[in-house]
């Protein structure tokens, strides 16, 4: 049992930057959600997702004229047919993974504030592609929107939020320290 209880030791101060991490991403990641969660009374997510639908409406009037979309609160609308950006599609926990994770990760507070700004807006944009994509997808392929909405989108989603994470913190996180054994036995950092 001492064995195992020094192994653990040693495993959690060799990795405790990496440990350090996780656990304030998850605090950080678990308080933003929350906060979210109990804004539904000040109506921002509604909000949100009526900017989503105007933000996308336009763009597929732009790109599509025939469409001719309109928006009624948070449904995006074409003739008699209707998609609504409902709770949880309006995209924010991609953007609070972002927010999460920068926050917690090792890199100069401008670099996590500039990176959070950049990744919102990065990730705002794949969202709206995923509504405009859901939306032409339930018109024209109805058959495979579950798919498209519940296994495509979020994926799409968390992965190029993964990437962007990625992205941004090997360009800008400050290296960890190097552990080195000196001539004389002695553990130095550097």
């Amino acid at each position: 049992m001492k064995r195992l209880f020094r192994t653990i030791q040693r495993l959690v101060r060799a990795n405790s930057r990496e440990i350090r991490f996780v656990l304030l991403f998850v605090l950080i990641f678990v308080a933003i959600q929350s906060l979210y969660f109990f804004s539904r009374p000040l109506r921002i997510p509604y909000r949100l997702q009526v900017m989503n639908a105007l933000v996308s409406s336009s763009l597929i009037n732009t790109f599509t004229p025939a469409e001719n979309t309109n928006v009624a609160g948070k449904s995006l609308e074409s003739g008699d047919f209707a998609l609504e950006i409902a709770w949880g599609c309006e995209g924010i926990e991609g953007i609070f993974l972002i927010i999460a994770a920068l926050s917690a990760y090792y890199m100069r507070p401008r670099d996590k504030l500039l990176g959070i700004l950049v990744g919102t807006a990065f990730l705002y944009c794949l969202n709206i592609v995923r509504i405009m994509g859901l939306y032409y997808t339930i018109k024209y392929k109805p058959a495979v929107f579950d798919i498209m909405h519940m296994y495509v989108g979020q994926t799409f989603i968390i992965f190029f939020g993964v990437l962007f994470f990625v992205a941004w913190t090997y360009r800008f996180s400050s290296p960890a320290p190097v552990i080195r054994k000196s001539p004389i036995g002695d553990d130095t950092r550097s």
